[in-house]
């Protein structure tokens, strides 16, 4: 068949049924259609009627360290009876998860038994007072338990965190908490060191950041907590100099140390905020003795050292001195 010919025979059709939808005679059977629906759904909804309904359960009371051998029931099935214009309400907003508080005393190992009561009564803190629930599934169930060992153990942050142009990190980065409780088998926990957060990327920071991290998951162990907060701040800097002294430790006390020169010039990175506030101990210039008594020849390279987040990019002139070694 050409194409204008399936076009006009589709024009026509669709024509003539819009026609006939919009007849009087049609357009009244709808009416009344909707009318009777309408008024039966109306009569439904004062009428008893019953509903069926599956919830998902969490479970309260029960201690990090426990671990079940048997399953708990993760859902309870319900059925039940009230106006339709009640349960209508559970259709449309579902009631949220059935919460069980288990009263138990938890020993090294044991049983728990859930009894369709419990259930019920938790059930029934969801419904309104006129619904009767009629079936409660499952019924009676018990659950063998046993205690997982434990052991604390230090947070381990994988970060990069990375201040903007002129700004620099005023402090260190704080973990939130910085160890967490590790439960598992004895042969697991006992092996474990650290617990290590996700990886946490963050460039130009320029204020005070506070994010949580989750913790890397391992199947075979639970954790007291699943995230961590991370806390960091960073501020302008400015660059600072200053003339400090050499210092020589683990110094003999038949022996004396002198360097020349005996201060060098520090230029330093430093947070606006502590700018004031820097003290001549915050960094410090050294020679080791240990060091220099292994070794031939009078020069040695300084060591710095600087305990302060808030100085950063460190830099001495000269980086090595003479020194010489004399008797007391």
């Amino acid at each position: 068949m050409p194409e204008n010919s399936v076009k006009r025979y589709l024009t026509y059709n669709i024509i003539k049924l819009k026609s006939f939808l919009l007849s009087k005679d049609v357009l009244s059977f709808l009416v009344f259609l909707f009318l009777s629906a309408t008024f039966w759904f109306l009569n439904a909804l004062n009428e008893e009627r019953e509903l069926t309904l599956s919830l998902p359960v969490q479970y309260k009371g029960i201690p990090p360290d426990i671990q079940f051998r048997d399953r708990l029931p993760d859902e309870v099935n319900i059925k039940l009876k009230d106006q339709g214009v009640n349960l209508w309400s559970y259709v449309l907003n579902r009631p949220r998860k059935v919460e069980l508080f288990i009263d138990h005393t938890f020993k090294e190992q044991g049983i728990v038994s859930i009894t369709s009561a419990q259930l019920q009564s938790a059930v029934g803190q969801l419904l309104l007072p006129t619904t009767l629930i009629q079936v409660v599934s499952p019924g009676n169930t018990a659950a063998n338990y046993y205690r997982l060992h434990a052991k604390k153990v230090p947070v381990r942050l994988q970060a990069s965190i990375t201040p903007a142009d002129q700004f620099m990190l005023n402090n260190n980065i704080r973990i939130v908490p910085d160890s967490v409780v590790v439960y598992g088998s004895y042969s697991l926990v006992d092996n474990i060191k650290n617990v290590v957060t996700a990886n946490l990327l963050i460039n130009n920071l320029k204020d005070t950041l506070i994010s949580e991290v989750q913790l890397m998951p391992d199947d075979s162990l639970r954790y007291s907590v699943k995230t961590v907060k991370v806390i960091s701040s960073a501020e302008m800097f400015t660059e600072k100099s200053i003339n400090l002294p050499v210092q020589i430790i683990n110094q003999p006390e038949q022996l004396s140390v002198r360097s020349f020169p005996a201060e060098v010039r520090v230029v330093f990175n430093i947070a606006l905020s502590q700018f004031r506030n820097f003290s001549p101990g915050d960094i410090q210039i050294l020679i080791d003795f240990n060091e220099i008594k292994l070794k031939s020849g009078n020069k040695h390279r300084l060591k710095v050292i600087s305990y302060q987040p808030y100085i950063s990019n460190v830099r001495i002139k000269p980086e090595e001195v003479e020194f010489l070694l004399e008797e007391k």
